[in-house]
């Protein structure tokens, strides 16, 4: 029996791989996230969950700073077995499945985000369920054991981008966004790069920086660095003086 799932998750693997390759010759990390239709449903969210699938504690964190940089709220999600607060609290869900081994050295990974919220099936019925109202199409991606980290990372966090953009667009058009530049339009550069002289004198001062909120610390001229807001941003002058402070380094920039 377990030889035969073996067998089904290979063929499925091998159809989607062959797939891809007869049909596109671009990895599918290669291809830019199409982009979303404005969607309604993601009219007015203004404070949600971010729920990473299996627990990736440290992509977690890098989600949670990226949404924070909008107008959205990120609240902490409720541990193991505790319910949800029902009502306005949307639910970024991020699920990363692990579908097969490719072969002894590279594994393939499929990822894919959505937003559910509470939403009643009927207008007269007082039943409301968890449904997903946005949703972008799945990844899939083969990597190393050694390279795991780096390209989940790298397919979620696109996904995320893609969320955020389409939140923009969905409040803009409604309204519901301050003007930035007296235009009527909010741009969808993050914080950090509106911020970016302040971000980088602190980041000439120190050799390791962190956000206050997060227990990982990077290199200056890490990708996930560049995204901390200036507000939240600590630096520390060595390594040691870091990890005393409770900080672990990044897997990506390996400080």
């Amino acid at each position: 029996m377990k030889a035969g799932k073996c067998y089904l998750i290979l063929a499925i693997v091998a159809g989607i791989l062959c797939g891809s390759v007869t049909g596109d010759t671009q990895s599918p990390a290669d291809k830019p996230v199409p982009p979303v239709q404005t969607n309604p449903a993601l009219v007015g969210i203004q404070r949600l969950y971010v729920i990473v699938v299996p627990l990736y504690a440290e992509l977690g964190v890098q989600v949670e700073q990226r949404v924070a940089e909008t107008a959205i709220m990120v609240l902490p999600a409720p541990s193991l077995g505790e319910p949800f607060i029902a009502g306005s609290i949307a639910e970024l869900r991020i699920n990363i499945d692990l579908l097969g081994p490719l072969n002894v050295q590279r594994y393939v990974y499929r990822v894919q985000t959505s937003v559910a919220v509470d939403v009643r099936p009927q207008v007269d019925t007082p039943v409301i369920v968890r449904s997903d109202v946005w949703m972008v199409g799945a990844t899939v991606q083969p990597a190393s054991p050694q390279d795991e980290f780096a390209t989940v990372s790298n397919l979620v966090m696109e996904q995320v981008e893609a969320f955020i953009s389409a939140w923009l667009t969905a409040n803009r058009q409604a309204g519901l966004l301050p003007e930035a530049d007296g235009s009527g339009t909010v741009s969808p550069e993050p914080a950090t790069k509106r911020a970016r002289p302040e971000a980088r004198a602190t980041a000439t001062k120190y050799q390791y920086l962190s956000s206050k909120y997060s227990k990982i610390f990077h290199k200056p001229d890490c990708h996930w660095a560049k995204r901390i807001l200036p507000k939240n941003l600590v630096g520390y002058n060595s390594r040691e003086e870091a990890v005393k402070a409770g900080k672990r380094p990044c897997k990506i920039c390996k400080p």
